[in-house]
């Protein structure tokens, strides 16, 4: 996955970072995290919590990606302390 941070961080913060031949590779998030459209979105914060990430690919029983979850979605969705929570332990990860 490639995120705007990743390009910030991995990309325009590194001195020989050339915009114009670097690729999705250079700056991407490695390894492949995500979660089924039918699980529970406790279990989804969960895994986005340990993770300490705060997007999530959706993927479909055909193993096709439907959609991403987000931060900003979880917080119109589930319960205020399950939110709380999640926030607390994700954004103390960026500081």
């Amino acid at each position: 996955m490639v995120t705007d941070r990743d390009i910030v961080c991995k990309g325009l913060a590194d001195d020989g970072f050339d915009s114009r031949t670097a690729t999705a590779r250079d700056v991407m998030t490695t390894g492949i995290h995500c979660c089924r459209e039918d699980d529970d979105l406790a279990k989804a914060m969960r895994h986005m919590e340990e993770l300490k990430i705060r997007r999530l690919p959706v993927i479909n029983k055909s193993m096709r990606m439907v959609g991403i979850l987000s931060v900003g979605d979880v917080g119109q969705s589930a319960p205020r302390e399950l939110v709380s929570e999640y926030v607390k332990s994700v954004s103390a990860h960026h500081h």
